[in-house]
Parts: structure tokens; sequence; C-alpha cells
């Protein structure tokens, strides 16, 4: 019996017929961001709605002897098995079989791959499942049983159904057999699964396959059809405040840092000395350019973890003990104050390595290692507005200026993870933005750093560790966005900056 290639139906996501590189990963579609948004699918009342079945085959002279259908979670416009967090990778596999064949055996497995060249042997299997759908010599009580003639072949046609949970883990170095066992071993040391990726501009891919295997002859020749899925991780959020949950069941704009203490999480805050370049001339010209210190507290919305899709809520106080209070409003207004969201890729080189290699260990210790890359890019920056009740706030001495903002988040962003070969980690980032009427000197934050510099060149005052989720807490309403979405995608530049990892510090978010 040969098989060939034949025409698909679903010519979006055929089925593959050989092995897996970067190559073989670059002809797939990249799957659209609603495919990554499971918030309905983990609705009870679309649960019933969302299954879909996908159908594959195996041909012989333009006829199909093999059928794999798969049953999983899929959007309307999707032609692609997608399975979430919780899932069962359901089917059923049938065999149309005109001629007596000497079948020994049929399989079914879900295999996780790390590929990281244009090699097939630089790929990494980190998760294997395997299931028993026949075999020789064991009896099968579920399904159609095939007819048997008197050498033992098969002839005739049947189906049998199957079902097994989507791996959630993964042994920390990969999946380890036991003799004469096709079932992972038990392991203490496990990582939960990551999100299939594929990013066409970084040189790595984590893809998960559903394979049908056919074992059949004296020569034991192996058929196989590989059908690739989506996985999607259910992660949620931690429960918003009662004060900002309040504020989005109401539609109204969220309290503040001072009204809602235990809604905000304040990140690393600035002090300097303000100066103006322009100087006022004429009757009221001045000698000399006026210092004015300014302290800016900036708030992110806490717990400091936010479902992908949704928003970060942000928040700036500056305020200052100077009479120029003018130049602090302008200072304010301008935004001269720049919060943004920074992902970073954290991986292995070489898929080989990946066994050895293991990335969260090598942030945490400041080391740079050969085979470990880096890819950092701005994914998002907070989009400003005056709050409803007022930007400005007299005091005794000086003056206190607000703002209101918010981040945006990409429905498809890759949520945070930590793997042994991968880690995606996102950070807020404080910096000055370019100004041509500000100087900005003897810059001090929160985290003790200190310079003098001017604002031709945005400047980084401090960094603080975000997690990105799948899915909002169960009991949270969804957040409302208060500005709208910018139109397009992100931009993808800063995913071609790839160098070697040299850590100087590492702060771990824990929002256990």
């Amino acid at each position: 019996m040969a098989t060939s290639r034949m025409p698909y139906s679903n010519s979006q996501h055929p089925p593959r017929y050989s092995t897996l590189s970067l190559n073989s990963v670059a002809t797939l579609p990249l799957y659209p961001a609603a495919d990554y948004d499971i918030a309905d699918s983990t609705l009870a009342s679309s649960v019933q709605d969302s299954y879909r079945q996908h159908e594959y085959h195996l041909y012989q002279d333009s006829r199909p002897w093999a059928t794999l259908r798969l049953v999983s979670k899929s959007t309307s416009k999707s032609n692609c098995p997608r399975y979430i967090t919780g899932d069962d990778v359901t089917g059923t596999v049938e065999l149309d079989l005109p001629e007596p064949q000497a079948i020994s055996s049929v399989k079914v497995l879900l295999k996780g791959h790390l590929v990281t060249s244009s090699l097939s042997t630089d790929t990494f299997q980190f998760v294997e499942h395997s299931v028993v759908v026949w075999e020789k010599g064991h009896a099968m009580n579920q399904g159609k049983a095939p007819e048997s003639t008197s050498n033992g072949k098969l002839h005739g046609r049947f189906e049998w159904p199957f079902s097994f949970p989507f791996p959630t883990e993964y042994p920390r170095h990969g999946p380890s057999k036991s003799k004469g066992s096709s079932s992972i071993e038990s392991t203490t040391d496990t990582i939960p699964t990551p999100q299939t990726l594929i990013e066409k501009t970084a040189n790595i891919a984590v893809v998960y396959e559903v394979v049908l295997r056919i074992v059949s002859g004296v020569f034991r020749r192996r058929y196989k059809l590989h059908v690739d899925v989506l996985y999607v991780p259910a992660i949620r959020s931690l429960p918003m405040s009662t004060s900002r949950k309040d504020a989005y069941l109401r539609g109204a704009h969220l309290p503040g840092p001072v009204e809602d203490m235990e809604g905000w999480t304040e990140v690393p805050s600035a002090r300097f000395t303000l100066v103006r370049r322009q100087v006022e001339t004429g009757a009221s010209a001045r000698s000399g350019l006026i210092a004015v210190p300014v302290n800016c507290q900036l708030y992110i919305a806490h717990p400091a973890a936010y479902a992908k899709g949704t928003t970060i809520p942000c928040y700036l106080v500056c305020t200052s003990d100077s009479d120029e209070i003018d130049l602090v409003k302008d200072f304010t207004t301008r935004q001269c104050l720049a919060m943004e969201l920074r992902q970073s890729w954290i991986y292995t080189r070489d898929a080989q390595h990946a066994r050895s290699v293991d990335v969260p260990e090598i942030t945490r210790s400041g080391k740079a290692n050969p085979n470990v890359n880096q890819v950092v890019a701005r994914v998002g920056e907070a989009v400003w507005w005056t709050p409803v009740h007022g930007g400005y706030a007299d005091r005794r001495r000086g003056v206190e200026t607000r703002l209101e903002g918010e981040i945006h988040l990409e429905r498809d962003l890759f949520p945070s993870c930590e793997t042994s070969f991968l880690c995606v980690q996102y950070n807020i980032s404080i910096a000055l933005r370019d100004s041509q009427d500000f100087v900005v000197k003897n810059i001090e934050t929160s985290e003790g750093v200190s310079s003098s510099t001017a604002t031709s060149n945005r400047t980084c005052l401090g960094t603080y560790p975000v997690k990105i989720t799948t899915l909002g807490h169960m009991d949270d309403p969804l957040p409302t966005c208060f500005t709208p979405r910018h139109a397009g995608r992100r931009s993808r530049k800063g995913y071609e900056q790839i160098s070697d990892v040299h850590f100087l510090s590492a702060s771990p978010l824990d929002v256990r």
C-alpha cells in the first residue's frame, strides 16, 4: 500500500507529511488574532456552539483509506483545531480497507516541538502523549470491529473513537519513556506547556501536532499523517480591587490612587530638576535659567497582571514646591514622561542544547550564555488624558498635576511564559520623551538611579515587571477602554534586534 499527497479541501491548514524545521514552519500561515482570543470559548453558554470537526485523510490511488477526525473549540473563521487548557483531544480514526491488509497497530500521538533552525535536526520534542487505537492481538471493545481473514489480515471498514487530555505540563528536560511503554514517565519536575508560537521574524517556533500512525506488514512499514494544532493556555489574572470593579460595572472612570489605594501599584518614581530651555525676553527677562524640582509618581493597576486584549490602567502625579506652576503644568500636559510596555523574548539558540540549557536559571544568574538569545521590542505605550475630576490641584505651596492613562494590549500578545527553553517577560519602562522645551538634570528614581542628562534622546528612568495573561479573573467585569485603539497592528521592527543575554539584575514578579 503506497500513500501519496492528494489535494486537500482545507488549503489553509493541510496535513503535513514531512519533518519539522523553520522552513516547514514558515509555510504555515500566522494564526489570526481571533484564534488566540479564548475569552468567549471559556463561557459555559458558548461551549457547545464552539465545537467543530476537522477531517484529514491518507490516500491510495485517489481514494481515502485512513481518516482522522478531530473535534475542538475553534473559532467560526478558523480551519485549524484549537485546544485550551482543560480540553480533551477527541476524535475518531476510520479505516476503509477494500483488500486484506496486515495492520499491526493504529496509534494517535500528540507531540510538542521546539524548532530553532531550517534543519530538521534542530528540533527538541518536549511533549509526547500516545494512545493505542487498535493493536493486533488485543481485544478492542470500542467501535466497529473489522473483518479478519484467515491469515490474520484486516479487511473491511471500521471506526474507533479516542479521547485524552491535552498535556498542560511537560517534564523539564523533555519526555522520557520506560522500556516497553509509550507514555511519558511521571515526574514532579514539570513546567506548564507553552502556547503555540509562530513568529516569522524570530528564529524560534513552538508547534504542536496530532499524528496518526499506522504500522503495517512484516517489515512494519509506517504510515503517518501530521496535523498542526493550536494550543492556548488558560492563564487568569488575579481579581481587581472592589472600587475598580464597581467603576467598570457603572461605566465610570477609575478612582485614582488616593481614592483606591488597594487598586494601584507604584512603579519607579522619578525626582529631578526641570529647566525651561526658552527664557522670556524684554521687560520680563530673567537672569539665568530657573531650575524647578519635580517629583513624579507613576502608578499601574494592581495586581500587576493583565489579560491580553484589555488595557493596563496608568496614573501619573507630578508635584513641586516651586512657585513656577506653569512650568510644571507644561511639563505634564506635553507628556514628556513616557510609559511603555516592553516585551522580552529569551530563548535557547540551538534546540540541541534545550535539554542542558535552563533559560530561567540563566536569567536569574545574570551570566551571559552563547546558547541563549534575547529579543526586546516595544509592544505598547500609555495614552494620557486629564482626569474628569481635574488635572491640577493647588497646594499650600507649589502645585500638583495629574494625568490618567492606559496601555492597550493586543489580542494576539504572547502571554508571560517561563519554560526551560523559552522565557517571555514584560516590563513597564519609564522614559523621558524627546523635548525641545525642557532640560532635565539630576535625575533620581526610587530605584536609586541618578544621572544628569538632556532630553535629546529618550532616557530610561526605571522598569517594573508585569504579567500578561490570556484571561481575566472569572469574577471580574471586562475592563473598559477609555481611548480608541490604534488602527493597524503593532510594529514588529524590534524583533530584528537579537543579541546575547547580559543580565544586570533579576526582579521576577510574584503575582500569586
